[in-house]
């Protein structure tokens, strides 16, 4: 088995890195990251499937608990949110170092407090 194209470019996206960074006719094109996508075997892109897979949902969570709807007192109870973004952000962060470390790939995600912005160069 073998990357597909979108699961290149949901790799390149969950590590913050631009899309064109795959495309060999762009400035962009990174032969060096094209080239640990390629010829892996079947559990590295198994366990970066599923690490890309979580990375989405976590992403996803964090941006539903961040919006401006987001209930913090019922009646007489306080919610504490501050805690739960915090573990959801750590989350995160270990799951993109992770899948890192997997493909030796640089992670440019920069979370920040109120969630994830690309960094770029």
């Amino acid at each position: 088995m073998a990357f597909t194209e979108e699961d290149k470019f949901k790799i390149v996206f969950a590590l913050c890195h631009s899309g064109k960074i795959l495309l060999p006719n762009s400035t962009h094109f990174d032969s060096v990251f094209n080239d640990r996508l390629i010829n892996l075997n079947i559990i590295i892109e198994e366990q970066a499937l599923a690490l890309v897979t979580k990375i989405e949902a976590n992403k996803l969570s964090f941006e539903k608990s961040t919006t401006k709807d987001n209930v913090k007192q019922i009646g007489d109870i306080h919610l504490d949110t501050t805690r739960s973004l915090s573990n959801r952000r750590s989350e995160l962060r270990r799951l993109l170092s992770e899948l890192s470390n997997l493909l030796d790939i640089p992670n440019r995600c920069k979370l920040g407090g109120s969630g994830m912005s690309s960094v770029r160069q």
